[in-house]
């Protein structure tokens, strides 16, 4: 169950959608995640004189209700439109991609030195096999030997 006591935008347009479809009032509920009891609460007070129920003039309702004037909500609406709510601002956004952007290098010469190191171990070891031979003296391939 959501804690929050306000209904959303959203979720008025799904009761509308709901009810318009014929599901039960108990249904839509349980498919919000809301008591049933609010949901009946919310439809009986927003429904008059056997009209449909309508999300917008609920949600106005719950607007003046709460003394929320249509300019402010407007404002606001515009501001998240435009990313302005979000907190960040562009500068931080563009701060965290270059920084972004030098981690990924980083990464990349890591890779490379990691690689590198992996295959100067491996020339180590072959060149230590190479210099175990109990043969002493300098290592002949043995397909140079047939050849001479």
């Amino acid at each position: 169950m959501t804690h929050c006591y306000q209904l959303s935008i959203n979720e008025r347009e799904e009761i509308s959608l709901g009810l318009a479809q014929g599901l039960s009032k108990n249904y839509i509920a349980l498919s919000l995640g809301r008591s049933s009891s609010t949901i009946c609460r919310k439809v009986n007070r927003n429904t008059a004189n056997r009209q449909a129920y309508r999300a917008v003039k609920a949600q106005d309702r719950a607007n003046k209700l709460r003394h929320l004037s249509p300019g402010l909500i407007n404002r606001w609406k515009r501001q998240y439109l435009y990313g302005e709510l979000s907190g960040n601002n562009n500068q931080e956004i563009k701060k965290l991609e270059t920084q972004v952007g030098k981690l990924e290098q980083m990464i990349g010469k890591l890779t490379m030195e990691n690689y590198i190191l992996k295959k100067e171990k491996e020339y180590i070891l072959q060149r230590k096999k190479e210099d175990s031979s109990i043969i002493p003296g300098p290592y002949l391939n043995p397909s140079k030997k047939a050849a001479d």
